[in-house]
């Protein structure tokens, strides 16, 4: 099947629409406390980055170096990089839910600060952004039959079969 990464998200996602009519007044309370927890595990995770990653208001220099490789250090700043960012930018979309206008220039910002952190983390593992969406485009493949969304076959999850 030959099909462009874009295309199989277009065809796959389950629309809007439908999650809105399918989705109780409780649904999104629970949905959105779950989000605020996770908001600001995000921040903490960034400023504790910060702290001990970019050496913010860090003096203590004289404690025992920690056994990690250069190679896990990175994937740890990229990883933690991105959570980071990914929970700011679900500060955004959940502001707008809740009322506010969607903020168009932080959602970039943030998307672009995920993009930089996921680019640092393929590169130091040597795969390109091509390597990793042709690889989630056969993994949805096999997971959605024929590229077919429903919401059992998100459940069943045929590729963990």
């Amino acid at each position: 099947m030959s099909i462009t990464h874009p295309e199989m998200v277009a065809k796959l996602v389950k629309p809007g629409d439908q999650i809105a009519r399918e989705m109780t007044k409780k649904d999104l309370q629970t949905l959105t406390g779950y989000c605020a927890q996770l908001i600001l595990a995000g921040y903490s995770l960034d400023s504790v980055k910060k702290r001990i990653i970019y050496r913010q208001n860090n003096q203590d220099t004289g404690r025992k170096q920690a056994e990690i490789e250069g190679t896990q250090a990175h994937l740890l700043h990229m990883a933690v990089g991105i959570a980071g960012e990914a929970a700011e930018l679900l500060d955004a979309v959940v502001k707008y839910v809740e009322g506010d206008r969607l903020d168009i220039d932080n959602c970039i910002e943030e998307l672009g600060d995920i993009e930089f952190y996921m680019e640092g983390f393929r590169d130091a593992l040597s795969f390109t952004r091509k390597n990793i969406l042709d690889a989630n485009i056969e993994k949805l493949s096999v997971r959605y039959d024929g590229l077919n969304y429903s919401d059992q076959a998100a459940q069943d999850r045929a590729d963990k079969q």
